[in-house]
């Protein structure tokens, strides 16, 4: 299935902005499909719409949301390079991207500037919240690693569940994710207690709960 969505994204690579080409990098870098066509095609365009793809939908990209397309760009550009069969794809890389993925992999701190120009990142304060993003990606990645659960990608909202308060086995849906946290704080009569669970989404069922739930009416 991926060896055929690398060749239609290879055909229509010419219409991915910044946020598709995000996507879709760090989607076969973190599943570790070494689809080299597509990974190439996707660096040669970040060259591009990382610096001047800041529009989305026509309104200005968050700060944030800039940050992770270089955060998924990055981990795109790790996987390549600490992988052999993948590492020709950075030759499609522009000097000034394969420049900036350094800067970053090197984790300077002291520096007074962040990335380059139009980046979005430009600042070394930016660029340590990018670092701070990535590492906790990292750390994501690497508990659902240990947990065993390869159904669960690292950014989902099983992902974020808190560890210290569940067995690895109650991750497996959301609803008992929240079910265990809840009943775990069951507060005394009269006593009001406030849970709250993150999630690294927000989906349509959240937004339904929210503004439409018979629970929350009041």
């Amino acid at each position: 299935m991926f060896r055929c969505l690398a060749e239609a994204g290879v055909r229509v690579i010419d219409q991915f902005r910044d946020q598709n080409v995000a996507n879709t990098a760090w989607a076969f870098a973190s599943l570790r499909f070494e689809e080299v066509d597509i990974l190439s095609a996707l660096m040669e365009k970040a060259s591009t719409t990382l610096y001047t793809d800041l529009h989305k939908d026509h309104l200005i990209m968050s700060d944030n949301v800039k940050m992770i397309h270089w955060a998924q760009m990055f981990i795109a550009y790790r996987f390549c390079q600490d992988n052999v069969a993948c590492e020709t794809a950075l030759q499609s890389c522009s000097t000034k991207l394969i420049t900036d993925f350094e800067r970053i992999r090197a984790g300077t701190f002291d520096l007074h500037e962040g990335l380059s120009e139009g980046s979005g990142v430009e600042s070394a304060n930016g660029l340590q919240q990018l670092e701070a993003m990535i590492a906790e990606i990292d750390a994501n990645t690497m508990s659902v690693e240990l947990s065993s659960d390869a159904s669960i990608a690292p950014d989902s909202m099983e992902a974020q569940a808190p560890s210290h308060a569940l067995p690895p086995e109650t991750t497996e849906n959301n609803a008992a994710t929240a079910s265990q946290v809840l009943g775990s704080r069951v507060s005394a009569a009269g006593e009001v207690r406030f849970v709250i669970l993150k999630f690294s989404r927000s989906p349509e069922q959240f937004r339904r709960a929210l503004l439409e739930g018979p629970e929350l009416e009041d």
